[in-house]
């Protein structure tokens, strides 16, 4: 029990004695808490200040014969278990400024006599169908472009709405407030709006897109549940906070939170709504206790592959940051690397290539891809002796020769601690005429013309001219996004098709000299 429940429990505690005393037309007795009755004959009452400190949720559950009725500024907020017995003969009600909140479910709803109500300003909280079916209701309801108004609050909306324009200087979207509007396809929401109701967007079917602005604070239980065509959640705020069923357990996981989105909570929920809060929570994992990241990591881990595939989607990359120690490995760094390259997402790709240089060794790459083909990974000394190179002026290598016998060819991001970033001229060529004087074994060019595949690792930026001459019956190269430069390289090779990411170097290359592309 933290120390807020604690002084909770103490307060109850210490005013549960049984003893009251009278205050004007009510009593307040400690019975389980402060709580105040009315014990006057009705008409025009004043709840005086003293009383308005008190529980006030039964005061008047047996009053039958109240008129009108004031609230000082000392009652802040309404609970949803206010009962009120006078809902016949209640004209008027008054509420001084310091009501924050009326959260009851149907507060002075279907008062057929509420003809007069003031609310103050500080009010910036109305429960679900608060004063509905009241004459005061309907007489000062203001429909503006398919949104019902009551003050500052959107509390309904026409049927058939198509797209939602809410006014400037709205505070609240209440609960039910386009609920089971299944024609809505778009809102735009002020900045002055802070909450978002219950079931505010339920059922909306044809919503697809919504951006909640840095004044909203908080969204209710089951707000956008049963939305299936919504894709895009943009959240404005550092610090709202989401119901932990605010979205619905069948949410599309494409929703997007940007870098700043913080769920101030462990990760609830199931499914895919725990996948977005747990997005959520890498965006800002170092606001949370130590208890709690502990709680979340968990979370985290166990659903790291989609929770990283949704924080590539999405580009957020403090969560990439933030899930880094939990999922990246030799396995997948390099595709992220090409993907991050592939869509231009420059701050993605620089982390993904420093963390690789700091975590994941050349030789560990090199073992995945072996792996990958279900080959026992090489050492140097085996590498070296399957690989004639060269060193280049930068200090990386270039591959010269192939001394091995596979029609299957991974060629090394590396042969030691040395990078490999160029295939040579002439390297894998079948040609029985050389121009720069290259020896060729019979053997060693039947073996060239049995290759079929070419995998190429990522940090290779360059093919020389002439490198895969006359190797007739190899089908696929598969090219990284690094690929700068490709010179002639596959003259005679009329089966080959390209694999590449899309838009690289890779794609252009194979377009322009009418190869076949695979996009990967």
């Amino acid at each position: 029990m933290n120390e807020q429940q604690q002084n909770f429990v103490k307060n109850i505690m210490e005013n549960s004695d049984g003893s009251e005393k009278r205050i004007g037309d009510f009593v307040i007795r400690n019975d389980y808490g402060s709580h105040a009755y009315y014990v006057g004959p009705g008409g025009d009452v004043v709840i005086p200040e003293e009383v308005g400190k008190a529980d006030l949720n039964f005061t008047f559950e047996s009053s039958r014969n109240i008129f009108s009725l004031q609230f000082p500024g000392t009652v802040t907020r309404l609970s949803d278990f206010f009962r009120f017995g006078s809902k016949e003969t209640i004209e008027k009600l008054v509420f001084e400024e310091g009501l924050e909140a009326i959260w009851g479910g149907s507060f002075f709803a279907n008062c057929k006599s509420l003809k007069e109500v003031l609310l103050p300003q500080s009010l910036e909280y109305l429960g679900q169908g608060a004063f509905k079916k009241t004459p005061w209701y309907e007489q000062n309801v203001e429909i503006i472009d398919g949104c019902h108004y009551l003050g500052r609050f959107l509390v309904d909306s026409d049927k058939a709405i198509k797209h939602a324009v809410v006014r400037s200087g709205t505070v609240m979207i209440c609960a039910n407030a386009f609920r089971g509007r299944t024609e809505l396809i778009g809102v735009s929401i002020p900045d002055s709006v802070h909450t978002l109701g219950q079931m505010a967007f339920c059922g909306c079917v044809s919503l697809e897109k919504i951006i909640l602005p840095e004044s909203v604070k908080r969204v209710e239980e089951s707000c956008f549940t049963n939305c299936p065509a919504l894709r895009s959640i943009e959240v404005l705020n550092t610090n709202v906070a989401f119901a932990h069923n605010a979205l619905g357990s069948k949410m599309s996981k494409a929703l997007y939170y940007p870098d700043h989105a913080y769920i101030p909570i462990e990760i609830p929920g199931s499914g895919v709504e725990k996948l977005l809060f747990a997005h959520c929570y890498l965006t800002s994992r170092e606001r949370f206790s130590p208890e709690l990241q502990a709680f979340n990591d968990a979370v985290v881990k166990k659903n790291k592959s989609k929770l990283l595939e949704l924080v590539m989607e999405t580009g957020n990359l403090a969560a990439l940051q933030a899930i880094a120690p939990f999922a990246l490995n030799a396995a997948n760094i390099d595709k992220l690397v090409e993907l991050a390259q592939r869509k231009g997402a420059t701050e993605f790709t620089a982390f993904l290539l420093e963390w690789r240089g700091k975590n994941i060794s050349t030789a560990d790459r090199d073992r995945q891809a072996a792996k990958e083909l279900n080959r026992d990974p090489l050492s140097a000394t085996e590498l070296k002796k399957l690989w004639n190179t060269k060193k280049l002026p930068d200090g990386t290598l270039g591959i010269t020769s192939y001394k091995g016998n596979e029609s299957e060819i991974v060629i090394p991001a590396s042969i030691g601690k040395a990078k490999v970033t160029v295939i040579c001229r002439e390297a894998f060529s079948a040609s029985d005429y050389s121009p720069v004087g290259k020896k060729v074994s019979e053997e060693q060019r039947a073996v060239r013309k049995a290759i079929r595949s070419v995998r190429i690792p990522l940090g290779v930026t360059k093919i020389e001219i002439s490198a895969f001459e006359c190797c007739d019956h190899l089908e696929h190269v598969y090219m990284p996004v690094s690929m700068k430069d490709v010179s002639g390289a596959f003259y005679g090779c009329n089966q080959l098709t390209i694999h590449a990411p899309a838009g690289s170097y890779a794609e252009q290359y194979a377009k322009e000299n009418n190869i076949p592309f695979v996009a990967e």
